[in-house]
């Protein structure tokens, strides 16, 4: 008890007036530094808007004209088949064509817009020759896009010989399954 009195008694007894501001240990004063600068920033770079860089987005209300637009780079986002229950109706109910190479499921769509997806199981190999699958599938089919209908939701699966095949083995097996398929006309095929 005489003890909690003692630091009541030290604590009543501290000063009312507020203690010297004491330099924060770890930011030093800019000044202590020759280096640093003395208050004086330099202005950000300033660079020209550039907004010819900025393209207006296409107004056009087909989509297919849009998909085939995009020919020219990646397929974007919403001509992709993402959601897990539409790659499984495709899976489920689409016409499946087959090849040593590839596989390709194709199912008429509801609204009329064309949308592919590309997978490529553990059968290809480890996750590097999946990924190279993938990607040499994306890449054969890009210039075919504009030859394709629209209204149709299209799933292509990689086989385990696709690992090893080349580009232009991998862009002929997807003209044949895309003929036979009756999706691309023997004089839409380039390559």
């Amino acid at each position: 008890m005489e003890g909690m009195q003692e630091i009541y008694h030290a604590e009543k007894n501290l000063s009312a007036q507020g203690t010297s501001p004491i330099a924060c240990p770890r930011f030093s004063n800019p000044d202590v530094h020759r280096g640093w600068s003395q208050g004086i920033e330099k202005p950000p770079l300033e660079r020209p808007l550039q907004i010819d860089r900025i393209k207006e987005q296409p107004r056009e209300t087909d989509q297919l004209e849009q998909l085939k637009t995009a020919a020219g780079s990646r397929v974007r986002r919403e001509f992709r088949l993402t959601r897990s229950t539409d790659f499984k109706r495709v899976r489920r109910f689409g016409k499946s064509f087959a090849h040593p190479l590839i596989v390709l499921v194709a199912l008429p769509s509801e609204n009329g817009e064309t949308r592919i997806a590309v997978s490529a199981g553990r059968s290809v190999g480890g996750a590097v020759q999946r990924n190279r699958a993938k990607r040499l599938i994306r890449e054969a089919i890009r210039p075919l896009l504009p030859g394709i209908p629209s209204g149709w939701n299209m799933v292509i699966i990689s086989r385990s010989g696709l690992a090893q095949a080349s580009f232009q083995d991998t862009q002929a097996a997807l003209q044949i399954l895309l003929r036979r398929a009756r999706l691309l006309e023997a004089s839409d095929a380039t390559g």
